[in-house]
């Protein structure tokens, strides 16, 4: 009888460890675990397909410096999306670039509503959280989340950050132990780190009596 408790104690751990692992994957692709592109055809617009390859149905054309999110790669093929998130489709990877065109249109950046629901439906989830102190934006996250993300997506989550809140720097702590995990300077630098760097008088928040998002 003990024998048989004992497996079903140790089978009941592993799939609490499986489903943990997870739900820490689908949170880590819920926090900005995409990466955005630009699409890079001046000539013509790009068509978007329903699937990877040219034999597929096209479902839209996205004009010259176009922003997509990242959502899938498949050979020469990337499964995007759009910044409202709702329209997907497969385009091929030659044509997207990962900084803006300087000849683009400024209004093909997601809009600052679409930045704001996916800041607030972070929050709303426990992911992450965000207080704001004169012109410092200062967030905590789970370290192991925020280490899910490559160093590419990490700063691109500080800058969409600071566009949306319209601060001067932003800074990622450990939710645990306020330790800095990353930040984006006044200067524009950003700064990760491998090793978390510990609280210091300048980086530990303050009481909570800012405003808080």
């Amino acid at each position: 009888m003990f024998v048989a408790q004992s497996k079903r104690g140790i089978g009941g751990w592993w799939r609490a460890c499986g489903l943990g692992v997870l739900l820490s994957m689908a949170t880590a692709a819920l926090l900005y675990a995409v990466d955005v592109r630009y699409v890079n055809s001046p000539e013509t617009p790009l068509n978007l397909r329903r699937g990877p390859g040219t034999e597929h149905a096209v479902v839209a054309r996205l004009p010259h410096g176009t922003r997509v999110l990242l959502r899938e790669r498949l050979g020469l093929w990337y499964r995007v999306a759009l910044p409202d998130e709702q329209t997907e489709g497969w385009v091929l990877q030659r044509y997207l670039m990962a900084d803006p065109p300087r000849d683009a249109q400024a209004q093909v950046d997601m809009s600052v509503e679409a930045e704001r629901r996916r800041f607030d439906r972070l929050q709303r989830k426990g992911i992450i959280t965000v207080h704001r102190y004169g012109a410092t934006l200062r967030m905590t996250i789970n370290p192991l989340l925020w280490r899910r993300l490559t160093p590419t997506q990490q700063a691109n989550f500080l800058q969409r950050a600071r566009r949306l809140f319209a601060v001067t720097s932003v800074e990622m702590h450990d939710e645990r132990n306020a330790a800095l995990l990353g930040r984006l300077t006044a200067a524009g630098q950003v700064e990760t780190y491998e090793t978390p760097q510990q609280p210091s008088a300048d980086t530990v928040p303050p009481p909570q009596t800012g405003e808080r998002r």
